[in-house]
């Protein structure tokens, strides 16, 4: 009779953690501090706070060193400057380059952030070559990662500048003028001597001539960009995405909301078979990249 008591206070309190798991995924929030305490015990080894998680940089000196290291190993490092979003930290030291001008701290929280770089705001393009140009002395690659995915167009449609260039340019939405701004930032790249590569979300509203797509959100961007002939790589997270965790196990190193078994990954073939058309591509039922029966739990993008 006990047990039938305290079934409902049990049932509560599990929906009470489910939530907050939930919560946490929606957030992108590390699991608290009592879990990485409980996860520490089991691995007899320390698992870092998420304060642990944020600051730092790498100097001149030390990209020489990890670019040297790579390069005896016959490894290009490719670097990735985030744009048009992903880029609170450069907001957060310079915002005059947002669309308010009022972001004034780097964000704690992985996720999605609405404030991105303002499209209208020419500083903004000569910040960027600032970037560029110290990112392309410093890197030898020929390539340049410039992300392009995750951007919300909020702020664009709310600002008088953004608004102007759409204008100004001839653009019917925010998408063309995503598009816009990865085309001008490839131009900036192509002068320097370096080739663009951005997430499959530079398909959207028309693709920079030249730019090699990085399919993470399933097979499909990949096949679009292949069919419209552009270079391509493969890399959906259901079976490419190396920072998740192996395993189940808390004290298993990697991203903490999803995993990735070695087997899954050797299942992958990049090429589908047989290859679509890039309409058929389109359809709902390839979006998962081919399958994901490893991934065991959330699995954000990049």
């Amino acid at each position: 009779g006990t047990g039938k008591q305290h079934a409902p206070e049990q049932q509560q309190q599990q929906q009470q953690q489910q939530q907050q798991q939930q919560q946490q995924q929606r957030e992108g929030t590390p699991p608290g501090e009592a879990a990485a305490a409980a996860a520490a015990s089991i691995c007899g080894r320390a698992v870092p706070t998420a304060a642990a998680y944020h600051g730092g940089y790498y100097s001149t000196a030390d990209v020489a060193a990890v670019v040297a290291y790579a390069a005896e190993r016959c490894i290009q490092v490719v670097p990735e400057v985030e744009l048009p979003g992903h880029c609170c930290a450069a907001l957060a030291a310079y915002p005059n380059l947002s669309c308010t001008g009022k972001v004034t701290a780097v964000s704690t929280h992985w996720g999605i952030h609405e404030d991105v770089y303002c499209a209208g705001n020419e500083d903004v393009f000569s910040f960027l070559g600032s970037v560029l140009d110290q990112v392309v002395g410093q890197f030898p690659c020929q390539y340049v990662h410039i992300g392009g995915d995750e951007v919300p167009k909020l702020r664009w449609e709310g600002c008088d500048k953004c608004q102007a260039r759409m204008r100004e340019e001839g653009l019917s939405s925010e998408a063309e003028l995503q598009s816009w701004f990865v085309r001008r930032v490839s131009k900036m790249l192509a002068a320097r001597g370096r080739r663009l590569i951005g997430w499959d979300e530079i398909l959207e509203g028309g693709l920079a001539e030249g730019a090699t797509v990085m399919s993470w959100r399933g097979n499909v961007g990949g096949i679009i960009a292949a069919k419209s002939g552009h270079d391509v790589i493969m890399t959906p997270t259901s079976h490419c995405y190396f920072d998740y965790k192996q395993g189940p196990s808390s004290c298993e190193p990697g991203a903490w909301y999803a995993c990735l078994p070695l087997q899954v990954v050797y299942q992958y073939d990049p090429i589908p078979s047989p290859w679509p058309d890039a309409a058929a591509a389109a359809a709902p039922a390839d979006s998962d990249g081919g399958g994901s029966e490893g991934m065991q739990l959330g699995s954000p993008g990049g």
